[in-house]
């Protein structure tokens, strides 16, 4: 699940939500930069970041660790709230889409449904605000961790279990070394 979010929830849609800071100031430009225009916006998944917020067994058994499992439960807020957003958006679309191409429509009515979406737009970019830094930077950076500590911890388990005999001997050894060095420091 870890390289799952990884490798494909954290590229493509979410990287092109999340990887701006939307300021005032670029709130501005971006939700007067497609006036006018039917702005497409498809919604999140939520089902990778449910299935990590819920998942306390992994984090039991210290396959995550409990900040990924907090981070992901601030993550499905957020992205819930801005598929509620994405929504409405879609909602306005196709009630307002013959309106932004009706050449007969009054310039008063016209500027009216221009300046909703621009309305709509800031919602839905307001919406995402600083997301980058408060929550999903922080969640790709814990999920890297986490997959990291997992491929250290498979790499020292797959060469013990493919090299038992050598683990085994390793283990002997150390043990053996502890027992002469107990023993040492006895008679002295």
């Amino acid at each position: 699940m870890l390289q799952g979010l990884s490798e494909h929830f954290f590229s493509g849609v979410t990287e092109s939500y999340f990887s701006t800071s939307y300021t005032e100031e670029v709130l501005d430009h971006r939700s007067n930069a497609h006036r006018g225009n039917l702005e497409v916006v498809y919604l999140l998944p939520q089902e990778p970041i449910r299935a990590l917020a819920g998942d306390h067994r992994s984090v039991a058994q210290g396959l995550i660790s409990l900040d990924t499992v907090k981070l992901a439960t601030v993550a499905l807020w957020q992205v819930v709230k801005i598929d509620g957003l994405i929504s409405q958006q879609a909602t306005f679309n196709a009630v307002h889409a013959a309106d932004l191409y009706d050449k007969s429509l009054s310039a008063a009515r016209r500027e009216a449904v221009h300046q909703a979406g621009v309305t709509m737009s800031r919602f839905l970019h307001g919406g995402i605000g600083t997301a980058k830094t408060e929550w999903y930077e922080p969640l790709k950076t814990a999920i890297a961790a986490d997959l990291t500590t997992l491929h250290t911890r498979n790499r020292w388990w797959s060469y013990a279990r493919r090299n038992w005999l050598e683990a085994s001997g390793d283990i002997a050894m150390t043990v053996a070394l502890v027992v002469v060095v107990l023993a040492f420091a006895k008679i002295l």
